[in-house]
């Protein structure tokens, strides 16, 4: 394969993010748009309708009104790419997905997803500590203004609408590109974490901050080794869903019951890092198809 051809594909990834980048620009407008119009609403019902009071309606859009345009930002982000991945990457079939239900995927996905997500979370603070101050504050300030694990929309959009979302873009339309930039290599296994890291790059680009691409980066890594392992992206979701149902709701509990200490969050990433690592290796004891053969049934 010529080099050229590789960049086309490889251009098709990045293209792949953009248009998520606009869907979510689009979705914050209608969010924007529909917030505005509600709140306008309530005001014209109380006779309220004042410039000051719209002035005020249009201030607290970045606050009360984030979760509404996080939550369409995300439903056009997930419509797009469902379309696309459904019509531009090969039908997915059904008895793919019903391997994600078995006892033992369950166990895999499981161990992943909770490992995953507790290694990052312990982590944090460590790395909090060698991350620029400024960039570490900023990271902070995104999430609060996102209203992460406080507002109901932005917990709605992500914990049941990004898991999909993402999904489909990073594990579905940029993995089926990066495979086929890479469809040519002898070597199989080099073949897939080329395309694997291919699209962990794009899914940490698509968080738009460095903090949260980094760790997103290396969780992109095991989702995509999840969608590889079973060629479904059924466990990548299930995972996803779960690190971030995790994240939203069991995390902050335990972290305000454990003692400030760098050790003893230090000694907790390691252990789940390790977690993480046990449940990849009990995935990867089954059988692999090359990523030949997925490019060839996914055309």
């Amino acid at each position: 394969m010529s080099i050229w051809k590789r960049s086309g594909w490889l251009a098709l990834c990045l293209l792949a993010v953009l248009v998520a980048f606009l869907m979510q620009i689009i979705g914050s407008i209608v969010g924007g748009f529909a917030f505005n119009l509600q709140e306008m609403r309530k005001l014209e019902a109380q006779g309220m309708l004042t410039q000051a009071a719209i002035d005020d309606v249009n201030n607290r859009l970045l606050t009360d009104g984030m979760g509404l345009c996080i939550l369409w930002g995300h439903i056009m982000m997930l419509v797009c790419f469902a379309i696309w991945f459904y019509f531009g990457c090969g039908r997915p079939k059904l008895r793919q997905a019903k391997v994600a239900f078995a006892p033992k995927s369950l166990l895999v996905i499981l161990l992943v997803a909770g490992g995953m997500c507790f290694c990052t979370n312990f982590a944090l603070p460590v790395v909090s500590l060698i991350i620029p101050e400024s960039i570490m504050n900023h990271y902070i300030e995104l999430m609060e203004q996102a209203g992460f694990g406080v507002d109901t929309l932005a917990i709605i959009a992500s914990v049941l609408l990004a898991p999909f979302g993402e999904e489909f873009i990073c594990r579905g339309v940029v993995f089926h590109y990066a495979k086929k930039m890479v469809a040519d290599m002898d070597n199989r296994r080099a073949a897939f974490w080329i395309a694997n890291s291919v699209q962990a790059l794009m899914f940490g680009i698509l968080h738009g901050n460095i903090v949260q691409g980094t760790y997103a980066f290396f969780m992109g890594l095991a989702l995509g080794y999840l969608r590889h392992r079973y060629n479904s992206l059924a466990p990548a979701i299930m995972a996803h869903m779960l690190i971030n149902a995790t994240s939203s709701f069991v995390w902050e509990p335990i972290a305000t019951r454990l003692p400030e200490s760098n050790v003893v969050y230090a000694i907790g990433a390691v252990i789940f890092l390790a977690v993480t690592f046990v449940g990849l290796r009990i995935g990867g004891k089954a059988e692999r198809q090359t990523v030949a053969v997925e490019v060839a049934e996914e055309a």
